[in-house]
């Protein structure tokens, strides 16, 4: 003896998906009378007839799905072999310094001379041996 339609009631978010999913001619046709309840967590759905309800609630669903997990025995697990690492190079005893090797070669440079109005030969850029020199 049928108890009369199935009333499901899940999250208005869950609702949502469910008719996004099914759309609504597939829902009509499978009779299905959906509501919203906005205090059922997602994952959660209340089924009710006129003369039982069936909480499916998705703290205890959760619950149970961890209880067979942590319960069941299981076998030890089949690990592939993983390729061993290749041996890393120690680093030097002296680490490298970028800006170190930078100062060495700018101390190794020769200072151009120093450049004054007074010079014309300093003020031009030129050497002294570029400039013809006169002798009295």
């Amino acid at each position: 003896m049928p108890s009369g339609p199935a009333i499901s009631t899940l999250n208005p978010e869950d609702l949502e998906l469910v008719k996004t999913s099914f759309g609504d001619e597939q829902i009509q046709q499978r009779q299905w009378q959906l509501q919203a309840e906005p205090q059922l967590t997602q994952g959660s759905l209340q089924i009710r007839t006129e003369r039982s309800q069936v909480p499916m609630l998705e703290e205890d669903r959760l619950r149970k799905v961890l209880e067979q997990f942590a319960g069941s025995p299981r076998a030890a697990a089949q690990e592939p072999e993983y390729p061993k690492p290749e041996p890393v190079a120690a680093p030097s005893a002296t680490p490298a310094r970028p800006e170190a090797d930078a100062e060495a070669s700018d101390a190794t440079q020769p200072e151009p001379p120093a450049q004054s109005p007074d010079n014309p030969v300093e003020a031009s850029g030129e050497t002294p041996t570029d400039t013809p020199t006169e002798h009295r």
